[in-house]
């Protein structure tokens, strides 16, 4: 999920790839924390950008 979220922030222009990079190295040092949230405590996003994509990919998921 994590490398799905962070694309499609890239990609948006919500997230740059050093930040992306940034949040999965912390992931990888062991914080539990959802992608989302690591990026909403480093203020590189905000709640509501991790919900545009929560509701975008139930959307996406909703049609297969």
């Amino acid at each position: 999920m994590a490398a799905r979220i962070g694309e499609w922030m890239i990609v948006e222009g919500l997230l740059s790839a050093r930040e992306v990079e940034l949040i999965v190295d912390t992931q990888d040092r062991g914080d539990k924390r959802l992608f989302g949230e690591i990026a909403v405590a480093n203020a590189y996003i905000t709640p509501f950008d991790v919900q545009r994509f929560l509701s975008l990919k139930e959307g996406n998921e909703e049609k297969k």
